[in-house]
């Protein structure tokens, strides 16, 4: 998807830019389920998908913008008769660290690096 927006009344005729917005989003993504044979309550899944976001503008005027980057995220699932789960999940960026995290601190650009991979786990019971 890409986005073209303007402000039609800007406080100055220049700052018409919306900003933390990015010029486009493309994702893609893959599911997949698989039943265990002869285990007909449990199931593995296997999600991920790959964002690709691009460069923002940090102020209405266009001036400062941030990088492009992309996103991966991942998880795998398995579910035992829906009283437990145990999952593996995370993210990671092939590219930019800092394109997500840009902001504009006064009249300069902030950013926080994000991690290259983040990898979480958990478990859960439904009693």
């Amino acid at each position: 998807s890409w986005l073209d927006v303007r402000l039609l009344t800007p406080a100055t005729p220049a700052a018409n830019r919306l900003p933390d917005i990015p010029d486009f989003v493309h994702q893609i993504g893959l599911e997949s389920g698989i039943p265990p044979p002869r285990r007909a309550p449990q199931s593995f899944v296997v999600t991920t998908d790959f964002s690709w976001y691009g460069e923002k503008n940090l102020n209405t005027t266009g001036s400062l913008r941030s990088e492009p980057y992309e996103r991966l995220t991942f998880r795998a699932l398995y579910e035992h008769d829906t009283r437990y789960r145990v999952w593996v999940g995370g993210y990671a960026y092939p590219g930019s660290r800092v394109g997500e995290s840009a902001f504009l601190f006064g009249s300069r650009i902030g950013v926080r690096p994000n991690p290259r991979v983040s990898v979480d786990a958990g478990m859960s019971y439904m009693f």
